[in-house]
């Protein structure tokens, strides 16, 4: 009764290289390098702002916008946002700084800007200084400040949201390819098992 020397091999399989890091560190990257920029163009326009604004309440009085609209806080409310900015820059320049050597945001300095910004938003929807007011530096300065930093605010969620959107996109491709060669790597050893069997049947019915 002969014997069947030959040896049988199990297939080696091996998934494919996922690029899902890479995409991660692609779309981390450009986050990284998005809202560096962002911040420095709201410096930059709060540094601006911050001038103008000093010069406006110089200029013009609380009592000056009270005799034109009685009810408005709106000179008010541009002092303490300038006050606000003046402090953020302040934290900027001489705040504390973490072992890494980044900037560490005081929690109390953002509060003051944030409660600033509401401030400002309800002052210049105000009726009678959307009436009366929308003409005077004081408003304006106040209009566009709400404007820019709303809309430089919304640009980093939307990139964020975007982000996070396409990453999960990446995710969910990686996943679906990982799956479809699982399936095709057990068609293949099934294929293999059969096909094993069968000629082990016939190498047995040979030597019978």
């Amino acid at each position: 009764m002969s014997k069947n020397n030959s040896e049988i091999r199990e297939p080696e399989y091996k998934l494919p290289a996922s690029n899902q890091e890479d995409d991660k560190e692609n779309i981390s990257c450009i986050f990284s390098m998005i809202v560096p920029c962002c911040m420095l163009l709201l410096r930059s326009i709060s540094l601006f702002w911050f001038v103008y604004s000093i010069i406006a309440l110089s200029q013009t009085s609380n009592q000056d916008i009270r005799d034109t609209c009685s009810g408005s806080n709106i000179w008010i409310s541009l002092l303490v946002a300038v006050i606000g900015n003046g402090l953020a820059i302040l934290d900027n320049i001489c705040g504390k700084k973490d072992e890494n050597g980044k900037h560490q945001q005081n929690v109390i300095i953002v509060g003051i800007n944030i409660g600033a910004l509401i401030f400002a938003t309800v002052e210049v929807y105000k009726t009678c200084a959307l009436d009366n007011l929308s003409e005077t530096i004081i408003y304006q300065l106040q209009f566009w400040l709400i404007v820019i930093v709303y809309s430089i605010y919304a640009i980093i969620l939307f990139v964020g949201i975007v982000l996070c959107c396409c990453c999960a996109c990446e995710e969910s491709k990686t996943k679906i390819t990982d799956n479809e060669y699982l399936d095709n790597i057990f068609t293949d050893v099934n294929e293999n098992d059969s096909k094993t069997i069968t000629d082990t049947v016939s190498v047995e019915e040979n030597n019978v």
